[in-house]
């Protein structure tokens, strides 16, 4: 992605170029994980993972806006269908992990895994993809996981966004399940303002103003800027260091400045 921004920046095709040679090595390494030593073990249930087909749905698009090259199209329109089969429509939510031949996971621990933030993260990319391939019924998708990953994901006794949920109600493998982390808060911002920009409903300024109302009293620093990462699931600070070999200059700035671009765009237009 760095290198396609690069390319579209100075018109640097070498730059394009490697861009298209990395990307289709990332696609051969998520399709056949023996590229990287993970060949699947004996019995073992092929899976789907939501967080491969964002990485590539997102380079795919922005590679598809530089060039006609269909490739880029058809994998933006895989990576669409792949990620509608991830939808939960009971709970109105995307699982983070689904068997390739629909089998149900639900006596497996990554099975009824939710993570309330990926979830969030996976609609608005959804919607970013769906302006290259239009479909109604998955935009309403998107919208409908917004919302029922905030409902399911919201802490009921202390507020914010839990990391991770068991569908089952079981203990989940992850020790930090009911930490509040920055970068979930930093995507529900951005997916709440794209929603109330496009659709115009009311509901979605609340559950914005909600979250913005945790995020900036939890992690924001007003004196030294920045955001802090990691809460206790009261609220309190769990670290005070910003940065690290997990929380790096990412989530933060994408999820504000593309706030900022979308509502200055809706302002010009309206």
């Amino acid at each position: 992605m760095g290198l396609c921004e690069y390319a579209r920046a100075t018109g640097d095709e070498g730059c394009l170029a490697e861009a298209d040679e990395l990307l289709w090595r990332i696609v051969a390494w998520i399709r056949h994980p023996e590229l990287l030593g993970r060949a699947p073990l004996p019995g073992q249930v092929a899976m789907s993972g939501l967080a491969n087909l964002l990485v590539v749905g997102l380079m795919a698009l922005d590679i598809a806006r530089l060039t006609d090259n269909e490739r880029y199209h058809e994998l933006v329109r895989e990576t669409i269908a792949g990620v509608a089969r991830h939808f939960d429509p009971t709970r109105r939510i995307f699982r983070e992990q689904i068997a390739l031949d629909g089998r149900n996971l639900d006596e497996l621990p990554e099975g009824r895994l939710f993570n309330p933030g990926h979830a969030i993260e996976c609609a608005w990319i959804l919607l970013h993809l769906l302006e290259l391939a239009p479909d109604a019924a998955l935009e309403r998708m998107a919208y409908a996981a917004i919302e029922g990953s905030l409902e399911l994901g919201w802490d009921p006794q202390y507020g914010g966004i839990l990391y991770f949920v068991d569908l089952a109600g079981r203990p989940t493998l992850q020790l930090e399940s009911t930490m509040k982390l920055w970068w979930p808060h930093a995507e529900a911002i951005y997916a709440l303002v794209l929603a109330a920009i496009r659709t115009g409903e009311e509901r979605w300024l609340r559950w914005l103003e909600r979250v913005d109302r945790y995020t900036y009293a939890h992690f924001a620093d007003p004196e030294h800027g920045e955001w802090f990462g990691y809460c206790q699931r009261d609220g309190s600070l769990a670290l005070t260091s910003k940065g690290g070999n997990y929380k790096g200059f990412f989530h933060v700035p994408r999820a504000l400045l593309f706030s900022v671009q979308a509502i200055e765009r809706s302002a010009r237009l309206s």
